[in-house]
């Protein structure tokens, strides 16, 4: 008997490619199914851990001294507290001149030095107090140009920016020579 190169290969060659064939489709079905579960897995824990932040608890800013006045040159401290439940809060200062819009001054955050406006990096500063819950917001060499309404803002990191708190100050600042 001469073997044909079109004939089968022998049973056991067969029942071989078979179990290899086998071990490779579960492997590749096992790997497929590995990643889906932590796809699934991974989107459902960050949708769990948004809705832990943006539902529990209540987001507030307070703003103890409403009206403030100072003179020209003089440092001034605006307090702001805040409420939240998040671990990483974003709070935000914003300057109202009259006539104007509210005009943003400078972000903090946990993690980060946060960010000032261009306008506001030289006399603006604000350190976020986390153990205090505060953010307060510190004007140095004061212009007669800095009356305005401050307003202090929080906005979690986790959440949309329909859910910002705001606050607001007045400050008033006055010549030495008004009388």
């Amino acid at each position: 008997m001469s073997s044909s190169p079109t004939a089968e290969p022998h049973n056991y060659e067969t029942s071989q490619l078979q179990w290899i064939e086998h071990k490779v489709y579960n492997s590749l079905f096992f790997l497929y199914t590995r990643i889906i579960m932590e796809h699934w897995l991974r989107n459902t824990l960050l949708i769990l851990a948004a809705c832990y932040f943006d539902c529990k608890g209540e987001e507030a800013v307070d703003q103890q001294s409403g009206h403030v006045t100072a003179l020209e040159g003089e440092l001034v401290t605006l307090s702001c507290n805040y409420t939240t439940s998040s671990p990483s809060p974003d709070l935000f200062w914003y300057i109202q001149q009259t006539r104007n819009s509210p005009q943003y001054v400078l972000r903090r955050d946990r993690y980060s030095e946060g960010s000032n406006s261009d306008e506001f990096k030289k006399r603006f500063d604000s350190r976020l107090n986390f153990t205090s819950s505060s953010v307060p917001l510190t004007i140095q060499r004061l212009l007669l140009s800095d009356s305005a309404v401050y307003y202090c803002a929080l906005s979690s990191t986790v959440t949309t920016s329909d859910s910002v708190t705001v606050q607001k100050h007045r400050l008033e600042c006055c010549s030495e020579n008004v009388k």
